[in-house]
């Protein structure tokens, strides 16, 4: 799933530059959790390559971990940004879809590499 992973934060990278560029600068920083289930995703092969050495924990154990800590990080930026949302509709829908998103692509993630290990 790395390479999914790259091209779901690649996608969503261009997301944020055109909102940036386009001067929707609060839009861009509500994309901005959206991206760090993918990024430390991808982040996190190198690191775990690197650390299984020197740890008793299994590789797949490490990824699975740093995917549902990058959850609850973006779980706290979605509840930092969602709070500058004047209505209260607004504010609700974005937690729950961005949420939704982030909880769905992380399940899909431990799986994948809890399956394939």
């Amino acid at each position: 799933m790395l390479l999914e992973s790259a091209s779901i934060f690649a996608l969503l990278l261009c997301v944020v530059i055109i909102f940036v560029r386009s001067g929707y600068k609060k839009a861009a920083l509500g994309v901005a959790p959206l991206l760090l289930v993918p990024m430390v995703h991808v982040l996190a092969y190198p690191i775990t390559l690197w650390l299984v050495r020197f740890s008793q924990f299994p590789r797949n154990i490490m990824l699975a971990f740093a995917d549902i800590g990058a959850v609850l990080i973006s779980g706290i930026m979605i509840h930092q940004f969602g709070a500058k949302l004047e209505q209260a509709k607004a504010r609700r829908l974005y937690m729950i879809l961005v949420s939704g998103y982030n909880i769905i692509l992380a399940c899909i993630l431990v799986y994948r590499v809890l399956m394939n290990y």
